[in-house]
């Protein structure tokens, strides 16, 4: 059974959870390799795996390339990274991508802020 982008992302969100964050990486460019779209789903799991390690600027850096890549982010993708800031006190980047969520016609609600 040839793998498919729900799998991937079966095993990059292991991978995160084990804190493996090297190998989660190396799966996600594997499914290039494999001739398979990325989407937004498996951005936002490696985004939030490493919001939760405390790596932000990895985070951002990972969240600054999907618009880069042609899989830009979405409502959720946003959620996801505002959060990690909001946990790890960072709250001015965390204001500063709110105000850009807003400026894209996301709506940031109490959700997005709820850690």
């Amino acid at each position: 059974m040839k793998p498919n982008l729900v799998m991937y992302n079966i095993l990059v969100d292991a991978m995160c959870k084990s804190r493996n964050h090297k190998a989660a990486r190396k799966l996600f460019s594997e499914l290039f390799v494999q001739g398979l779209q990325r989407d937004v789903q498996i951005d936002d799991t490696i985004i939030n795996g490493l919001c939760k390690e405390g790596l932000l600027d990895e985070a951002l850096e990972a969240f600054r390339k999907m618009e880069e890549d042609g899989c830009p982010p979405n409502e959720w993708s946003y959620n996801v990274i505002i959060r990690g800031f909001l946990r790890h006190r960072d709250e001015s980047r965390a204001v500063q991508l709110i105000g850009e969520m807003r400026d894209r016609g996301f709506v940031a609600d109490a959700g997005t802020t709820a850690w």
